[in-house]
């Protein structure tokens, strides 16, 4: 089932990014709640791409089983934006936002995707959404912190560091932050 597909998916993609650089920015993927996906750690690895080309093929069954199934959509696109390729990222993340426009982590990683655009203006608004749509996802709110950051903003950036802080973690029956890879199924 596309449940199934997309979870397998994100099971390759985590044991890729075991071999990638720490990055930056965090983008979210959407899993179900019972999903313990890892973070991020280590160095690039010659198999980081292999196992996230295996997660982009697994994704993309999820997705053929169901066109309009948004973690699937959203999951493709953290691999795309992974691998460098903003505009399949952009492309998936807007075809997860049409599927389920309340998706906390499709509006971050869509904002991951507008800074590698160097649209900095469309990824605080889209940063600003994921936080108000989800406030327990710490990601955002440090991601945010992040942007403030590199833009020369040290009040904002301190403020939502803050937040970051003081965001209590979420209950059991809700997506929870897992370092860079957080489940972030719609909070409807």
């Amino acid at each position: 089932s596309r449940e199934v597909l997309s979870t397998v998916g994100v099971a390759y993609h985590k044991e890729a990014l075991r071999y990638a650089r720490e990055p930056e920015f965090r983008h979210l993927l959407v899993v179900d709640a019972a999903t313990r996906a890892l973070g991020f750690r280590g160095v690039e690895h010659p198999v980081f791409k292999r196992f996230l080309d295996r997660a982009v093929q697994y994704y993309t069954q999820a997705v053929n089983a169901d066109p309009a199934y948004a973690p699937a959509l959203n999951n493709l696109a953290a691999a795309y934006l992974d691998l460098g390729d903003r505009d399949l990222a952009r492309g998936y993340v807007n075809r997860a936002l049409r599927a389920d426009p309340t998706l906390a982590s499709a509006y971050n990683n869509r904002a991951l995707a507008a800074i590698q655009a160097g649209d900095v203006r469309r990824a605080e608004e889209d940063f600003l959404t994921a936080a108000r749509l989800a406030p327990g996802l710490r990601d955002v709110v440090l991601n945010l912190s992040r942007l403030y950051e590199k833009q020369g903003r040290p009040e904002d950036a301190r403020r939502w560091a803050a937040r970051a802080q003081a965001t209590p973690p979420a209950p059991e029956a809700t997506p929870e932050s897992l370092g860079g890879v957080t489940p972030g199924i719609s909070q409807a």
